[in-house]
């Protein structure tokens, strides 16, 4: 797949359940349906021990930021394959993930949001067209909670 889009949205238009987790269909994962709303990406894996030691963390931030109208969440799992990630992210994430087979850093999103490490966020500002990683929790709460 091909990525030459500006901007990026996680679009459920056609996905599959398991374990009441929403996969995404990846021939619909860029798109920007909704330009007056910020897109939250959450990017994890179930193998990585800071994702792991963090995983609540993020989860209240993003829990918090559901609530919010401005705000879509959506979330990557690099996992090598999908048992690993139904058991982390059952009962926890409840938004769509985004989860390429044996593809890990190798998967197209990944390259084309440059992410660099998790677990991490990425954000797409479309009301102030502004893009920005965050590897840091912290960081990520001084800029957008208040």
């Amino acid at each position: 797949m091909k990525i030459n889009l500006i901007f990026i949205l996680l679009l459920v238009l056609s996905c599959s359940k398991d374990h009441n987790i929403i996969f995404l269909d990846n021939d619909n994962i860029l798109r920007d349906y909704s330009p007056n709303k910020i897109k939250v990406i959450y990017v994890w894996a179930s193998w990585c021990p800071d994702c792991n030691n963090t995983k609540k963390q993020y989860l209240n931030i993003l829990n918090k930021l559901s609530k919010d109208k401005r705000f879509e969440i959506y979330t990557i799992s690099l996992d090598i394959k999908k048992a690993p990630l139904i058991e982390y992210a059952k009962n926890s994430i409840r938004w769509g993930i985004y989860f390429e087979e044996d593809k890990v850093w190798d998967s197209d999103i990944i390259n084309f949001l440059k992410i660099e490490s998790i677990p991490s966020l990425f954000v797409y500002d479309s009301i102030n067209n502004n893009k920005h990683i965050f590897y840091s929790i912290d960081e990520f709460k001084n800029e957008y909670i208040k």
